[in-house]
């Protein structure tokens, strides 16, 4: 039998603030920008769950921040040095989250990436 949402946005907002990670379970036409910042505020973990277009640098930066595995979750053309830069500081669980995002990047189009911060997850990229 398929689940039937019975629940508010209201009611979705509260469990969110509690277990961010539930935002994988929010129907897509009843999740709004405010339930993920709420998710991504109780746990970095949820912007996996984020569609894209709600996506911000600050919000990437402040899920890195709170949790460091969630670097690969972070859009190429959201990417910033203060998000790497945070990645950087993770402890090696999340190090290893920053290689593969960093693997991933060389496949996807680096020219939305300043010059600057291309050659930066370049050099990162060869210290691993």
């Amino acid at each position: 039998m398929a689940y039937k949402n019975t629940k508010t946005p209201d009611e979705w907002l509260a469990l969110l603030k509690k277990n961010g990670c539930l935002l994988r379970f929010v129907p897509k036409d009843m999740m709004t920008p405010e339930m993920c910042w709420a998710a991504v505020q109780e746990s970095g973990y949820a912007l996996q769950f984020v569609p894209t277009g709600y996506k911000t640098e600050s919000m990437c930066l402040m899920a890195v921040r709170k949790a460091g595995p969630a670097f690969p979750f972070v859009p190429i053309e959201l990417m910033t040095h203060e998000i790497l830069d945070e990645a950087k500081k993770s402890d090696k669980a999340h190090k290893k989250a920053v290689a593969e995002h960093t693997l991933r990047a060389k496949t996807e189009p680096l020219d939305k990436l300043s010059d600057e911060l291309r050659q930066k997850v370049i050099d990162h990229m060869m210290n691993w």
